[in-house]
C-alpha cells in the first residue's frame, strides 16, 4: 500500500466514526495548523503486518464538546466530568483504531490495539513527522476546529 492510500484511509474511516459515534462533523483540509492554547494529545500502538504509533490531537475545547456528544451531555455537564478531554481523545482513537486497522490490514489479520495514553501540550510544541514512514491527516469541522491524526509507521 502506498502512503497515500494509507492517508487516504486514515481519513475516511476517522471522519466516519467521529460523525458516526460523536456526531462531529468534520471534512479533510489540506490547510496548515496553528494551535493556540492547550491541545490534548492520545496516543495508541497499533501492531500488524505493520506497526505504527496513532496520534489523534485536538483542542481541550473541542476534547470537552466530544465528550458531551459521546455522552449525550451538554458541554458543562461534561466539564465537570474528570478529564473529559482527555477521556474522550483517548476514547476516539480507540474507536478509529478497531476499524483503521481492519481496512489497512485486513479483517482476517491479528492486529494487537494498545491502551490509549494521552498528554497535554502547548501549540508550539506540537510537531509531528513528515516522512516517508509516516502519513498525517488534518479534519476541520464546521466550526473550524481543527484535528490532527498522524500513524508513524516502524
Amino acid at each position: 500500500m502506498t502512503p497515500d492510500e494509507y492517508r487516504e484511509i486514515l481519513s475516511e474511516v476517522s471522519v466516519t466514526v467521529l460523525e458516526d459515534a460523536a456526531f462531529l462533523f468534520v471534512e479533510p483540509t489540506a490547510r496548515n495548523i496553528t494551535w493556540n492554547g492547550e491541545v490534548i494529545e492520545a496516543n495508541l500502538s497499533l501492531t500488524g503486518p505493520r506497526s505504527a504509533l496513532l496520534t489523534l490531537a485536538a483542542t481541550k475545547e473541542l476534547g470537552i464538546e466530544l465528550a458531551a456528544n459521546l455522552l449525550g451531555l451538554d458541554e458543562d455537564e461534561a466539564s465537570s466530568i474528570e478529564k473529559p478531554a482527555e477521556a474522550s481523545l483517548a476514547e476516539m482513537l480507540n474507536m478509529i483504531a478497531g476499524p483503521l486497522a481492519a481496512e489497512w490490514f485486513g479483517s482476517d489479520i491479528d492486529c494487537k490495539i494498545g491502551v490509549p495514553t494521552t498528554v497535554t501540550k502547548t501549540g508550539t510544541s506540537l510537531k509531528r513527522k513528515t516522512d516517508a514512514e509516516s502519513c498525517s491527516v488534518i479534519l476541520v469541522t464546521d466550526e473550524g476546529d481543527p484535528i490532527e491524526l498522524t500513524a508513524s509507521f516502524s
